[in-house]
């Protein structure tokens, strides 16, 4: 077999020019540091790539046996890409913004981006600790004060001139009965959840104009359509989020700029352990708790950190989600499906 050149774009796409152009695939996704089956006995590759395996077999025409990738053919190349790789730009020189990149669903979104080969800019005001991918940039500081959020904005107009996702992640959530919520409490939630996305799409419109486009993920709840008693400026936040979301929509289509908000249920984050304690689930400790909820979803579970940032990404992507803006999607394990009073 005569190789002419193999070039490593990401970890999500591989250029293979070849000289024969009659080899097919014959079996699916990638291998973890080397491509298996081949005429040589084997090709090795940088690693890590997304486990799974390829082999190579010399045959008549292009087959891809594994149906979550698509192959092309451009000037004598056979190009194999995952499907989420960009057709505006290569995931190399994607970026995105994440906000309370810290926390629970946060964190899991950073490393998710990360794998598919996107730099990431994580913004928290709790420390991230280690593990935050090498290429990017992490800002400790807090988005309720513009003055702090226009700071974050510098620095991150500094690491890239280009912007092509933002999630808005961050939140901050008071259990507590409305009667005995304060004014600065009530304000302190708006400035967390509400007015953080509003001053953080306004500061990011630059960047995305400079990308051509790109898409805002916010995250906002289940409980901006259903909720429970004692959250009520948290359930108020979430809910302008939506209105929020739609009217962002609207006025940045024109730029390709697509805006859609997720609405998590469940989720085993520290939040969620945190909120626990206002007396909406029984339960002696935590775990019993987490039991007790879980039973309350269709699915019969809690959700993962990592299943939610699979949603983000996929409304970031605009391979995947081109046709969406404006929309609100829920992912809760089936929560909002069930009437309360069955």
């Amino acid at each position: 077999m005569q190789w002419e050149s193999i070039r490593q774009q990401r970890l999500t796409e591989i250029e293979w020019q070849i000289a024969d152009s009659k080899w097919q695939v014959a079996g699916g996704g990638w291998s973890r540091g080397r491509v298996v089956g081949c005429a040589d006995g084997g090709l090795a590759l940088p690693a890590p790539v997304p486990q799974a395996q390829v082999s190579l077999s010399k045959g008549g025409r292009w087959r891809m046996a594994y149906s979550g990738w698509r192959m092309t053919k451009v000037n004598q190349q056979s190009v194999i890409r995952n499907p989420s790789t960009s057709n505006r730009a290569s995931q190399q020189s994607k970026i995105v913004l994440i906000t309370g990149a810290a926390g629970g669903i946060g964190r899991a979104t950073v490393q998710l981006f990360a794998e598919y080969g996107w730099r990431v800019i994580g913004v928290d005001r709790a420390p991230f600790g280690e593990n935050f991918p090498a290429n990017g940039l992490f800002i400790q500081s807090d988005i309720s004060d513009p003055a702090a959020l226009e700071a974050i904005f510098r620095q991150a107009h500094a690491f890239t001139d280009r912007l092509d996702a933002l999630v808005n992640n961050a939140a901050l959530q008071i259990a507590k009965p409305l009667l005995d919520t304060s004014v600065g409490e009530w304000d302190a939630v708006m400035a967390s959840n509400l007015r953080s996305v509003f001053l953080s799409a306004k500061l990011a419109y630059p960047l995305f104009k400079a990308a051509g486009g790109g898409a805002i993920v916010n995250v906002s709840s289940v409980h901006a359509v259903q909720t429970s008693a004692n959250i009520a400026a948290y359930a108020a936040s979430k809910g302008g989020l939506l209105a929020l979301t739609r009217a962002m929509a609207i006025e940045f289509a024109p730029d390709d700029i697509r805006v859609n908000a997720i609405l998590p249920g469940a989720v085993d984050t520290p939040m969620l352990r945190a909120g626990l304690g206002r007396g909406h689930v029984g339960g002696s400790d935590i775990q019993e708790r987490l039991d007790n909820l879980a039973r309350k979803t269709v699915s019969g579970k809690v959700g993962k950190p990592e299943e939610i940032a699979h949603a983000i990404y996929f409304l970031a992507d605009d391979t995947q989600s081109s046709f969406m803006t404006g929309q609100a999607m829920i992912v809760d394990g089936g929560a909002t499906a069930r009437l309360s009073t069955e």
